[in-house]
C-alpha cells in the first residue's frame, strides 16, 4: 500500500484496521487470539496464487503447477 499511495495513507489504513479490530473485539466480547505465523503465511501464499491465476486468465493464459524436485541443491564433486 505504501508504494501505491504513500507512507501517510499507509499509516492511516493501518490505524483504521487496528481501530476496526479493537471495535469488533470490544462489541462482540471475543478474546483476542493472535494468528500463528505459519497460518498467516499459508493464507498469503494461497491469496497470491489465486491472484496470479486470475491475472493470467485475464491475459488469456492458464497456469499449470510445476513439478517439485526432491533435491534442488546443486551437487558438487570434490
Amino acid at each position: 500500500m505504501r508504494a501505491r499511495n504513500g507512507p501517510l495513507q499507509a499509516m492511516v489504513a493501518t490505524a483504521h484496521t487496528l481501530a476496526r479490530t479493537v471495535y469488533a473485539l470490544r462489541t462482540q466480547h471475543v478474546p483476542f487470539a493472535p494468528e500463528r505465523a505459519e497460518a498467516h503465511a499459508e493464507r498469503r501464499r494461497e491469496r497470491e496464487r489465486r491472484n496470479l491465476e486470475q491475472r493470467a486468465a485475464r491475459l488469456g493464459f492458464t497456469l499449470l503447477p510445476a513439478p517439485r524436485l526432491l533435491d534442488q541443491s546443486p551437487t558438487h564433486s570434490p
